[in-house]
């Protein structure tokens, strides 16, 4: 693969610790749960594991659908219990369109219930995110509303990635039927000169499944929140990680997201943005497999990033701030 560049030996042999499956036969036989939220429902997917570890609260990003995830299903070890969280823009929701809010506040207050709705806060739950599901996670930290003693934050999101000048003209002011008219241009305009491939297909399903309303609602209630606003005031050890470079996820970002957290660590494994998937998936499985509070799985140790967000000595401390 042409990414495989941007991937190390280390990196290769990170990705092969784990026997995984069939991703898309283990989402396929997944248990749908509806979690009841202020103003509707949203929908969790329960994927079974068959061993004793930890489960996985994997938030994902904005608008993005679980087929998307296939790779990350399937390389996370069948042992693995995972609970897929589908936050409320996506086309999984219901929720009820006049009074709906789309506010952080309300992003984390639905995970808070998710975890209550589903026993998860006493099992000791590694809470895990990518991009708009790690700015939920973080947002939550921050307030208070959410917590977990292991918490993986992967590319995360600093702010809406629609640009405010796109926001103000094609979504305050261009009515909604006129959005939906335009999707098929948006689309062509956003994937224009994107080059990795797996991204492209993501973006592209998610601008085909998007449902306009609740983008435009999104977008109004999230456009000016900013993730370094907030990140003094988390608490708790956050694992900041990125694995790949690409459009929405700019590699040279992530350090000063790890630096805006008062106790972080900041991990690189580089594995190209084809694999960006099967990544989350392994670390995923190492963490359940590690014990609550043991700090960095010994075969993250070596991708630990020294700095002032945290340096190698952080290995196997705690994880409670």
């Amino acid at each position: 693969m042409a990414e495989h560049h941007d991937s190390t030996p280390e990196a290769d042999r990170f990705l092969a610790l784990v026997r995984g499956g069939d991703g898309g036969a283990r989402f396929r036989a997944a248990q749908a749960i509806d979690v009841p939220v202020d103003g509707g429902t949203i929908r969790v997917y329960r994927i079974p594991g068959s061993g004793s570890g930890r489960p996985v609260v994997f938030v994902s990003g904005w608008g993005t659908v679980p087929e998307t995830f296939e790779d990350f299903f399937g390389a996370a070890s069948p042992d693995t219990e995972i609970y897929h969280v589908e936050s409320r823009e996506k086309p999984s929701s219901r929720i009820e369109r006049r009074a709906a809010r789309f506010d952080m506040d309300q992003y984390a207050a639905d995970l808070r219930t998710v975890m209550h709705h589903l026993k998860l806060n006493g099992r000791d739950p590694v809470l895990m995110g990518t991009c708009f599901g790690s700015a939920i996670i973080l947002h939550g930290l921050a307030a208070g509303v959410v917590d977990a003693p292991t918490v993986v934050c992967v590319d995360p999101m600093v702010r809406l990635w629609v640009p405010r000048w796109l926001i103000v003209v094609a979504i305050l002011i261009v009515p909604p039927f006129v959005l939906r008219i335009l999707r098929p241009p948006l689309r062509v305009l956003v994937l224009a000169g994107m080059r990795e491939p797996v991204q492209r297909a993501r973006t592209a399903s998610f601008i085909n499944s998007a449902v306009l309303w609740k983008w435009r609602k999104g977008a109004v209630y999230l456009r000016n929140w900013n993730f370094f606003a907030i990140a003094a005031q988390i608490r708790r050890r956050v694992y900041v990680m990125n694995a790949s470079h690409d459009r929405f996820h700019n590699t040279d970002l992530f350090p000063e997201v790890a630096r805006a957290v008062p106790d972080s660590v900041f991990i690189r494994v580089p594995v190209g943005e084809s694999r960006r998937e099967r990544f989350m998936g392994v670390t995923a499985t190492v963490f359940a497999a590690t014990t609550a509070g043991a700090g960095v799985p010994s075969p993250l140790s070596e991708f630990v990033v020294p700095g002032d967000y945290g340096d190698a000595a952080s290995v196997g401390q705690s994880d409670t701030a």
